[in-house]
């Protein structure tokens, strides 16, 4: 049965509700995507290489271990707000099996599949990419292609880059008044794709994720995505809305979950 249900937010479409001390939710607001990160000064030396491991780890912990069924939407907007396209999307999620494991659908206007990707996340994942509809299996040559018209890739979507490996503490910053340690990851050598690594924002309080962008070799920003609010189930938590814009900002992407249930 259903655990949630999104009802009264704007029609929209990988948060986050902070526990205080308690397990109540709290919306934060107001994130500026332009403010500026941590320089590459800040970058801890690699004594702190196990503490940023460490916060990844919890990071991949706060998933849900049960499995699960998400649909929502994804709502291109353009930066005055102005809806250009929306897409529903169906994510099947395993992450507490041995190998985690996830499956995203997205969906056309009248529920019509238009691209489905299933892989397995670790330190050598598998891909099956199909497209199509009826679905049709095609080579994946990257996560880094955007997903339909939106701003999201298939690694934003995914959030693949949880799963690698090379992270290093940078320093700390605040995000919506929350402190955070910020850390990097350093893409596998054998990465395709812009991103050379990317840089997160974990809130010390609750260890959750809440800002998250991919750089390129330059350590330039490509695209940001940041959590507004998130849905805790059981234990633990699951991305409820977040927004995501690539640079040159011409357009943003929403993320917004509607139902999570049990299989």
């Amino acid at each position: 049965m259903p655990l949630f249900t999104h009802f009264n937010r704007r029609l929209a479409i990988a948060a986050l509700t902070i526990v205080m001390g308690a397990t109540s939710v709290a919306r934060l607001y107001g994130d500026d995507p332009s403010r500026s990160a941590p320089s590459a000064a800040d970058t801890a030396d690699d004594d702190d290489v196990p503490i940023a491991a460490a916060l990844l780890a919890g990071v991949i912990n706060q998933l849900p271990r049960e499995p699960i069924r998400v649909t929502g939407t994804l709502l291109v907007r353009r930066r005055r707000g102005v809806p250009i396209s929306t897409y529903g999307f169906e994510l099947i999620a395993r992450w507490g099996d041995a190998i985690p494991r996830t499956r995203y659908t997205i969906l056309d206007a009248f529920g019509e599949p238009l691209e489905r990707l299933e892989l397995t996340h670790g330190e050598s994942p598998t891909y099956d990419y199909a497209v199509g509809n009826p679905l049709e299996s095609r080579p994946v040559y990257t996560l880094d292609r955007p997903v339909q018209s939106t701003d999201i890739t298939w690694m934003d979507l995914t959030l693949s880059f949880l799963w690698w490996t090379d992270a290093r503490l940078e320093g700390e910053d605040s995000v919506k008044g929350f402190d955070c340690h910020v850390i990097r990851i350093n893409a596998p050598p054998d990465q395709q794709g812009p991103y050379k690594s990317v840089r997160l924002w974990i809130g010390k309080k609750a260890g959750m994720m809440l800002r998250a962008e991919g750089l390129d070799a330059d350590d330039k920003p490509i695209r940001r995505l940041w959590i507004n609010s998130v849905k805790k189930i059981d234990d633990a938590y699951m991305i409820k809305d977040m927004e995501i814009q690539k640079y040159p900002a011409i357009q943003r992407t929403k993320l917004s979950i509607a139902e999570v249930e049990r299989l």
